[in-house]
């Protein structure tokens, strides 16, 4: 509960209040659980107060003087802390949703569990701060001063970062799904165990990123995505069977998911299972776009070889003439199911492209069935064995 002198003296006025103040410097306010919603505390002297489970939600709090104030577990929420100096306060468990901390001083602040979600954190110095667990949700951090701050278990998902400084941070086990890093600054940052997907790193300094908590041995790497493989390799014990399976057991098979293809596309499916290799089953609908051979073209690189339905598909067809001819080790095998339709090579000449075995033709899923181990594996296996010798 405040202190009733000390809130008596609050209620005449910021002016009253920091005159006060600067006459009894040896005194520490205490104004903690003081319920002050949306009040007008511009350029007030804070600092040192006592305000811990204050409610302060919707005040105009432009220009404050908080350092060193003590806010564990206060309300700040859609609060005005514009320019504000919390220098060295006080924040861990803080409610700072939505508020407004542009410009604002927060360096070396606990702001540990902390709730800052949609929080206005544009140009904050936050350097040293720590951070640990706090919730960043699309929190705006643009040029924002994270250097050296503490950032262990944080939530930034969707968090805007671009063009901040987060040299030197401890960003290890933090959550950084949908962040945008854009010219951003994250060398020597500590970013092992870290959640990251779908993060915009444009012209991002990556240097001496830390990827290991090992103090016997330390493993640094200057680039975001290696250091993601890396970890893998370092931390999961079934990465290796992983990369085996990649290596030797992918199988790519492309086609239409009509209701008239896409049994025809299980039964290889099934039929490679049998097999022991990894099916990896992509329907292409409609016209592909250059994101959409791209990531086909992804897969087929890593794959051991690709079977093509290309039965009433010029997609499909289109598909294998953008990849295929950059990938001389994958061996391609064609088919498409005899319905009237006459078709050519896929390729004028198939010279040029010894890995593209001539289209297998096929009546009907019946008879398809049959001939797939024989006609189409064993035929693709044994020119996959014939180009690694060349």
């Amino acid at each position: 509960m405040p202190d009733q002198e000390h809130l008596k003296i609050l209620k005449q006025g910021v002016n009253i209040w920091n005159e006060w103040k600067s006459k009894n410097s040896d005194i520490q306010p205490n104004l903690s659980e003081v319920d002050l919603i949306s009040a007008v505390l511009t350029k007030i002297d804070f600092s040192n107060v006592d305000l811990h489970g204050a409610c302060l939600v919707g005040s105009d709090l432009n220009s404050a003087k908080l350092e060193n104030a003590l806010l564990r577990k206060t309300n700040l929420s859609i609060a005005n802390l514009k320019g504000a100096n919390l220098k060295n306060a006080s924040l861990s468990e803080v409610n700072l949703n939505g508020a407004n901390l542009n410009a604002a001083d927060l360096s070396f602040t606990n702001l540990n569990n902390a709730s800052l979600k949609g929080t206005d954190l544009s140009e904050v110095d936050l350097s040293n701060a720590d951070l640990r667990g706090a919730n960043l949700t699309n929190a705006i951090l643009t040029k924002a001063n994270l250097s050296g701050a503490n950032l262990e278990n944080a939530i930034l998902n969707g968090a805007d970062m671009n063009s901040a400084d987060l040299s030197n941070s401890n960003l290890s086990t933090a959550s950084l799904i949908g962040s945008d890093l854009s010219n951003a600054d994250i060398s020597n940052a500590n970013i092992f165990g870290i959640s990251a997907s779908e993060l915009t790193l444009d012209n991002t300094i990556q240097k001496s990123l830390q990827i290991n908590q090992d103090n016997d041995l330390l493993i640094q790497v200057d680039n975001f995505d290696v250091s993601q493989l890396i970890n893998l390799l370092l931390n999961n014990r079934n990465i290796h069977s992983v990369i085996e399976s990649i290596t030797s057991k992918i199988v790519i098979i492309l086609g239409r998911f009509s209701e008239d293809r896409k049994d025809v596309l299980d039964a290889i499916r099934d039929e490679l299972r049998s097999h022991d290799y990894l099916p990896v089953l992509i329907g292409l609908n409609g016209s592909a776009n250059k994101t959409i051979t791209e990531k086909i073209a992804t897969l087929a690189r890593i794959s051991k070889f690709i079977i093509a339905d290309i039965t009433g598909s010029t997609s499909v067809t289109k598909e294998l003439q953008k990849i295929v001819k950059n990938i001389p080790w994958v061996p391609v095998q064609p088919l498409v199911q005899d319905n009237g339709i006459e078709y050519g090579e896929i390729f004028e000449s198939k010279q040029d492209y010894p890995w593209i075995s001539p289209i297998f033709h096929y009546k009907n899923i019946d008879s398809l069935l049959p001939s797939i181990s024989d006609h189409i594996i064993a035929p693709t296996v044994s020119l996959l064995s014939k180009l690694n010798k060349n």
